[in-house]
């Protein structure tokens, strides 16, 4: 309906060469200008009454007035490029479209001031003075501030932006350059400080745009590195910077700012994470050395427990973590929280650590340190008992090749063995029996008495137990149960393997 009216409307208004409606007809430009009988009239094709909400659309509100004043507008200033949309809000399109006189003719009636605070239709509710910022439309800014727009105004919906971080993320860099520069402050609150509804400030905004100029601005005239939000991720800029792996921005920050840059390093976000955790998942070996180069802390854990190195470990980071022990992170330092070092957490991911060079090469150097592979956590389980459990080949093969025992036991004194046996992982029980060490963990008993054939005939994997038997496992019966592998054959339906 609304499109119908606006070529209604578009049409009339140049057949009379913008002259004044009739107030007695019943035109849609009337009927959409206030005329009583004719507002009352106007229902959609099923009936239903609709005037309240044609008043409520901010395009289309007073065109009858609207209609007047473009009467004295010069037709190349823009009335035969009146927006086409029956939703789009007169002043929004004037300023998106450059149409500066045209703004300034809108505002110079007062039935039209009112709208520099109007809020146009869209998922964003963006205020004039916001769509100014987002095309970089400084003449359009200066001209609603000097009519009483507010410019620490806020979009209705999208984290609530003012027009300068607008202007900070979209790269305005005219228009962010005017309100930090020459207003620099409305109503008490400076623009370089002031917040969206999350606490984000306009440099938070510049760097998530990886807006380069505009990040630079912002710091020259003092805005804060370390500045934490209140609501959401509660990060600061350099966190964003490292998020969004802009090493040229994260530079720009040090050497503008050195003194926050430094103090924001060992800053934490809502998951315990700092800057440094940020940049660590993303591999960016440049990154990563220009943060340790700064004074980032290699040992400080999110809430989770998880160090940098262990965080690149479990995003298979390798070149990063191969920098991280360069630097004299230790991959075997466990965390507080399940004692996990680098090789569970590289296990429980399925994460191959053989292209870790740095950790290869401390292992070649000091052998006696590949029993930490084989260190058990808060739960019990080693390692390569979790890559077992997991079924994880690669990372299984990975630690079996930089050292990890076979032989080790678990808290419930289970070898790797039992594992791959239970969860019948018929490719590792073959790993495992065709290495030299095999032999002495085939018949190997658990806390209950239990061997990996035990475990295999009890969960149903035939090929295990046929493979098992084959190699020489024997059919004792468990220690704390009567019980022999052939009653659990027969116990669990196995009756192929019990014969």
């Amino acid at each position: 309906m609304f499109d119908r009216l606006r070529k209604t409307l578009l049409r009339k208004t140049v057949e009379r060469e913008l002259g004044e409606p009739d107030e007695e007809s019943d035109t849609p430009l009337n009927r959409q200008g206030g005329h009583p009988k004719g507002a009352s009239a106007v229902v959609t094709h099923d009936g239903s009454d609709r005037q309240a909400e044609e008043q409520q659309l901010s395009g289309l509100t007073n065109v009858g007035k609207f209609g007047q004043i473009l009467g004295s507008i010069v037709l190349d200033c823009g009335v035969h490029q009146l927006p086409r949309s029956a939703t789009t809000h007169p002043l929004h399109w004037a300023v998106r479209e450059s149409q500066n006189a045209v703004l300034v003719k809108l505002l110079e009636n007062e039935t039209w001031r009112w709208n520099t605070e109007g809020v146009a239709p869209g998922e964003k509710g963006e205020r004039p003075l916001h769509v100014a910022a987002e095309v970089d439309n400084v003449e359009a800014s200066k001209i609603l501030i000097r009519y009483g727009s507010n410019p620490h105004g806020r979009q209705l919906e999208y984290y609530g932006l003012q027009p300068v971080q607008v202007a900070a993320s979209k790269g305005a860099i005219k228009v962010l350059t005017y309100l930090t520069n020459e207003l620099v402050t409305f109503k008490g609150q400076r623009f370089i400080s002031t917040t969206d509804l999350e606490g984000s400030t306009a440099l938070h905004w510049a760097v998530l745009g990886g807006e380069i100029a505009c990040v630079k601005h912002l710091l020259e005239q003092g805005a804060a590195v370390d500045f934490v939000q209140t609501k959401g991720p509660r990060a600061t800029p350099l966190h964003f910077a490292c998020i969004e792996a802009s090493l040229p921005i994260v530079q720009l920050m040090a050497e503008i700012r050195p003194i926050e840059f430094r103090k924001a390093l060992a800053i934490p976000d809502i998951q315990g994470c700092t800057p440094l955790h940020r940049a660590v998942v993303l591999d960016r070996v440049d990154l990563v050395k220009y943060l340790l180069d700064k004074g980032a802390q290699l040992d400080l854990e999110d809430h989770q427990g998880r160090t940098p190195i262990i965080l690149a470990a479990i995003r298979e980071a390798w070149l990063t973590v191969d920098v991280l022990i360069d630097w004299g992170a230790n991959p075997f330092a466990c965390n507080r929280i399940d004692l996990r070092h680098v090789g569970h957490h590289a296990a429980m991911v399925g994460s191959d650590p053989r292209p870790c060079r740095a950790l290869n090469e401390m292992l070649k150097r000091h052998p006696e340190w590949k029993r930490n592979l084989d260190a058990v956590d808060s739960f019990g389980y080693t390692a390569l008992q979790y890559a077992a459990g997991y079924g994880h080949v690669q990372a299984f093969h990975g630690l079996l090749a930089i050292g990890a025992s076979i032989t080790a036991r678990s808290e419930k004194d289970k070898t790797v063995l039992h594992y791959a046996a239970k969860y019948g992982q018929l490719e590792m029980v073959k790993t495992l029996l065709e290495s030299p060490a095999g032999i002495s963990i085939l018949n190997a008993m658990d806390h209950k008495g239990r061997s990996a054939l035990h475990l295999a005939a009890t969960y149903g994997h035939h090929e295990v137990a046929e493979f098992l038997l084959s190699k020489g496992a024997f059919c004792f019966p468990v220690r704390l149960f009567p019980v022999t592998v052939m009653t659990r054959l027969h116990k669990f339906g196995h009756f192929v393997l019990a014969r």
